[in-house]
């Protein structure tokens, strides 16, 4: 009898964790892009330069395309690479609403992107 509880409890512990780690995922997607999307050209080469390098994460653009933002891991700082702060730098440089478009070298915008290369 003692077992059984034990193994109920650590299964509801697991559920719990599994459903919580399933709600962190869909709180980052607040900050994907969604509907058509046309990229610029200097956007598009900026784009291609990120996904070159060696670490990339977060590629935010703003949302007419024609201004972007990138992030990478740089050492040890994993926890200052998040899709907010890619967002938020975005919108700082570009002084324009932005969203993310890729994370690491996949495009994550939810719609259709057009100019990409």
């Amino acid at each position: 009898m003692i077992i059984r509880k034990k193994a109920w409890r650590l299964t509801m512990l697991s559920l719990a964790a599994a459903l919580m780690a399933l709600t962190a995922c869909q709180t980052s997607n607040k900050y994907v892009g969604t509907g058509p999307l046309w990229v610029s050209p200097g956007v598009a080469n900026f784009f291609e330069e990120y996904k070159g390098k060696f670490n990339p994460e977060y590629f935010a653009i703003s949302t007419d395309g024609r201004c972007a933002y990138r992030m990478y891991y740089q050492g040890a700082s994993y926890a200052a690479v998040t899709p907010y702060r890619t967002v938020q730098g975005c919108e700082s440089y570009c002084k324009r609403s932005c969203k993310i478009l890729a994370r690491r070298k996949e495009v994550v915008w939810d719609g259709p992107v057009q100019g990409l290369k």
